[in-house]
């Protein structure tokens, strides 16, 4: 252990310095030091800035550590990752610490490299903390916990003996030395994740919002074609029924009654008796005489051959009706599969969509079973989650087990999909559009090649997804698709295009418009911390309130924790509404509603999530109407709540998932208008 020091003069200065060096100090300024560029100890000499070439660092004590061009410096350095206040008192706390402690080259070393992992984790994971004052025991846990054991007892040790050594860590709520390390894991060839070594970018923001809302919109034309399948009727066509049975008609006679009605510009009896051919072979029965289209093709050419008459503008007429409803992608070749819903779209879309919002990959998605114990998948309940036949549908959630193998282990990979959540929707949409209940695998026996060969072939033909610097992305790689949750609010996107074509204009309008990342993409992605939903400190997030760093101050609660003496109010539960913490001055008892997440007092348990989520939409919607409003308080107030969210998916122990549902819930009741809580009045 290092030993203290009572008698000890420490040179801070050298014979000249050329950077111009502000003096601040950290906190309340007890007993800190103050900031100066290195400090010289008699074993070595810390730079926190690196020096210019015109230094003169001669008559300092040898070696001269983090001195160099390669190296990380804490303040030239960090300051570009967490702010030139933060770095600097960062310095300074390591000022205080060698002071105090005689310890080696070797030991300050390792310290100063687990800060550097600590500055880069507060840096990705949470960017608007910009001062250590900023920080709340969740954060050193996470950073603690997020690394390898090796960097882990870095930054650990960085925590303990540095940071604590501030004033402001001892209202933290935790101490850092109580912070377990992660387990030390064997490397063998059996647990080695090839994936990570391999892993490439993901795709950007833009990149998974053109992806995502393409495959959505083809998603949701997929289950209205399902649909207008399974509506069709022979008492609904009425006389307009071709008869295509071998017994009625023949082939001559529905060959003529086709013909008749497209001489007659009867377009729509056409389509309403292709759907109902497309539902009586979708059924397994054998039908004869099928009203396609080629027949039509047939008696078009024969009209120009022996007739001398051109029908070639009614029959693009024709096309345009029938491919209104269900136009294939690309350049499909089998477009009477693609009608039937007997190609491969369904099931690659489906993937896709799958792979986005559960952040699980190919191999994973395509070993997904069907059947569980002769149950099927979508009574497959989560019974971790004591989820069984008599839970409401609002909390049911079903459990679905796919495989990854790494080296010889095949480990199974368990996926929650909660039933009333879009994913759950569209799984069943495929399951009803495959309709084989006995099959082994869910999706059929897919492969990610043949799938994403599909997908780039005719998908993207479709639908051009630009990349960050304009050029169109020819393929599909599953490695960078990285998780991103995207509700009902997508709909709303898709619900005002009349074809595919004017969505690729829209989206690309989108694209192009300064204001992307504020309105399309904050309105229809939804991406966020820890890989959900709404990132806080990337999505619409400006320059100023990075700087304010705004956090939900309050405390996450298991619902076993919930107190009878506190006040249920409508984003929390209130410990004390006479002893607020927000700063704004009250009456007798704090009303002031919208302060709630900013409070000390506050306890958010999780039935408080989906009413905090319907919150931020009502925020985004004042936004999108006056963003002059919503810049200031409103502003504030939208951030406090999505860093409660993210709290909540941190620190209780089932949040990741009950996040997701409440989002989901919150989307659907906001998309019906049913008021969740109040309006927003408090500005």
């Amino acid at each position: 252990m290092a030993k203290k020091k009572s008698k000890r003069v420490v040179s801070t200065q050298g014979k000249t310095q050329s950077s111009t060096v502000v003096n601040i100090t950290v906190g309340d300024g007890k007993g800190l030091s103050v900031y100066t560029p290195y400090i010289s100890t008699p074993n070595f000499t810390f730079f926190f800035e690196r020096p210019s070439t015109e230094f003169d660092r001669s008559s300092l004590q040898l070696p001269h550590m983090f001195a160099l061009k390669n190296g990380f410096s804490l303040v030239t350095d960090g300051s570009k990752l967490v702010g030139i206040e933060f770095a600097k008192q960062i310095s300074q706390l390591f000022i205080n610490y060698l002071n105090a402690e005689s310890i080696s080259k070797h030991t300050c070393r390792k310290i100063a490299i687990g800060a550097q992992h600590f500055i880069k984790f507060i840096a990705e994971k949470h960017p608007p903390c910009q001062r250590v004052e900023n920080l709340q025991f969740h954060m050193l846990h996470e950073a603690v916990m997020a690394q390898t054991h090796e960097i882990s007892t870095q930054i650990k040790s960085f925590l303990v003996k540095v940071l604590s050594r501030h004033p402001f860590t001892k209202t933290l709520g935790g101490k850092a030395s109580d912070i377990p390390l992660p387990l030390k894991q064997k490397l063998s060839v059996e647990n080695e994740d090839f994936d990570s070594l391999t892993n490439e970018k993901s795709y950007s923001d833009r990149e998974m919002c053109q992806i995502l809302t393409y495959c959505v919109y083809e998603i949701e034309r997929m289950r209205s074609h399902l649909n207008a399948i399974n509506s069709v009727t022979k008492e609904s066509l009425g006389d307009d029924f071709v008869g295509f049975e071998k017994t009625v008609r023949g082939i001559k006679g529905v060959t003529a009654k086709v013909n008749q009605f497209f001489e007659n510009e009867n377009y729509e009896a056409i389509y309403q008796n292709m759907l109902y051919s497309a539902q009586c072979e979708r059924a397994g029965m054998t039908v004869e005489n099928p009203p396609i289209p080629f027949r039509i093709a047939a008696f078009v050419g024969n009209k120009v051959r022996n007739e001398g008459i051109d029908l070639s503008e009614q029959y693009e007429a024709f096309k345009s009706h029938v491919c209104r409803h269900y136009e294939p992608p690309g350049h499909f070749p089998n477009w009477i599969s693609h009608f039937k819903l007997m190609d491969k779209q369904p099931t690659a879309l489906v993937a896709l969509y799958t792979m986005t919002v559960t952040g699980k990959n190919g191999e994973t998605i395509f070993s997904i079973q069907r059947n569980y114990d002769g149950v099927p998948w979508y009574e497959h309940y989560d019974k971790y989650l004591g989820v069984s036949n008599e839970t409401h549908l609002t909390q049911k959630v079903v459990r679905l087990i796919g495989k990854k193998q790494k080296g010889k282990v095949v480990k199974n990979i368990s996926i929650r999909v909660p039933m009333n959540s879009s994913l759950f929707v569209y799984l069943k949409l495929l399951d009803d559009i495959i309709n084989d209940p006995s099959r082994d695998l869910f999706f059929n026996g897919a492969t990610t090649s043949k799938i994403f060969f599909y997908l780039k072939e005719f998908f993207l033909k479709s639908y051009p997804v630009l990349s960050d610097d304009g050029k169109v992305i020819e393929s599909i790689n599953t490695r960078k698709i990285r998780k991103t949750f995207v509700g009902n609010l997508l709909l709303k996107a898709i619900d005002e295009v009349s074809d595919g074509e004017s969505l690729v204009t829209k989206m690309q309008q989108a694209l192009n418009h300064n204001s992307f990342d504020t309105t399309f993409h904050s309105y229809i992605m939804k991406t966020g911390t820890a890989s959900h939903i709404i990132d806080a400190s990337l999505v619409a997030l400006t320059t100023d309130m990075l700087n304010k760093a705004l956090h939900f101050q309050g405390r996450i609660c298991e619902d076993a924790e919930q107190k009878t003496s506190s006040k249920s109010v409508y984003l929390c539960d209130c410990t004390d509404d006479t002893k607020p913490t927000h700063g704004i001055p009250i009456a007798e008892r704090c009303k002031k509603y919208d302060m709630c997440l900013g409070c000390e007092r506050a306890e958010v348990y999780s039935h408080h999530i989906k009413n905090i989520w319907y919150r931020t939409m009502q925020y985004d919607a004042i936004a999108a109407e006056n963003p002059l409003i919503s810049s200031g308080l409103l502003a504030d107030r939208r951030q406090i709540a999505h860093d409660t969210i993210a709290r909540f998916r941190c620190e209780h122990p089932d949040g990741e998932w009950l996040a997701d549902t409440a989002f989901e819930e919150a989307v659907q009741a906001y998309t019906k208008g049913d008021m969740l809580v109040p309006p927003v009045m408090q500005f």
